[in-house]
């Protein structure tokens, strides 16, 4: 198990660890799905796709903000079970100040871009977008919508639409902005919440043993996981004993429970 901490703590000895695992899981994944129907030979295409990008940017994204050598192997070891299990997700999203409004920004940009969808084809009829390049062509020469509109809509719709929508995401370091206590706004580990689900929102507490010791400390975290609770989130903790003795089986643990909300 020291050996698998260190593979996970450290971006050198992690990444081929990861490109590994991702290897052998396209190579599996491909071969089991492809026919000879074009849906599915085209879906394949994306999943190689999606996992030779989604699973390094998480990566480098931990190695980034996780502020602590516990998170590092907590979220490397999730990673890489997401990887082998081949799920499509979770995606990590880096630190925001303001949970609840980037929260809400993400799904009204979703809505935006349906009605756009839905307004293309109710004024052309085109249900299968293949004059869609033109359409974008003429709104952009209108001053309608920028390049940089399109782009987004282009990567939703290709991405979040297809399967990010029903994905959990991961955001790291999250301030719950409108949430307080002791006057100050709550700061956790790390937040899971799904694009689809505005009722699936979850903390969860690495605690690590320096900081969580004392009884102050105790009472705190008690305090805080009531009122997040009080405000809609479930809070699950994990020692930092625990993960560090065996993340296998810790991050085994969170994906069963992200399983069963399904």
């Amino acid at each position: 198990m020291n050996n698998l901490r260190d593979f996970l703590e450290t971006k050198e000895k992690f990444e081929p660890l990861l490109h590994h695992f991702v290897s052998k899981t396209i190579e599996e994944e491909i071969d089991d799905q492809i026919t000879t129907d074009e849906v599915e030979i085209e879906f394949n295409q994306f999943l190689k796709k999606y996992f030779e990008f989604f699973p390094k940017f998480n990566s480098d994204l931990v190695f980034r903000f996780a502020e602590s050598p516990i998170e590092r192997i907590f979220l490397n070891s999730l990673t890489l079970l997401f990887v082998r299990k081949a799920m499509l997700g979770p995606w990590y999203d880096q630190p925001y100040a303001k949970v609840p409004r980037f929260l809400n920004d993400f799904r009204t940009a979703h809505q935006n871009i349906l009605k756009l969808e839905t307004d293309y084809v109710k004024m052309t009829g085109d249900d299968n977008f293949d004059n869609f390049e033109d359409f974008k062509k003429k709104q952009i020469l209108s001053g309608r919508y920028t390049e940089e509109d399109f782009a987004t809509f282009d990567w939703h719709r290709t991405v979040v639409e297809v399967f990010g929508w029903d994905a959990f995401r991961i955001v790291l370091q999250p301030i719950i902005s409108n949430i307080k206590i002791n006057n100050k706004q709550i700061r956790s580990d790390l937040l899971i919440w799904k694009p689809s689900d505005d009722n699936f929102k979850l903390i969860v507490e690495c605690d690590g043993f320096k900081y969580h010791s004392n009884k102050s400390s105790f009472e705190n975290d008690r305090a805080r996981d009531r009122i997040l609770k009080k405000n809609g989130y479930d809070v699950i903790r994990f020692s930092g004993g625990e993960i560090w003795r065996d993340p296998v089986s810790v991050s085994v643990e969170l994906f069963e429970y992200l399983e069963s909300k399904e």
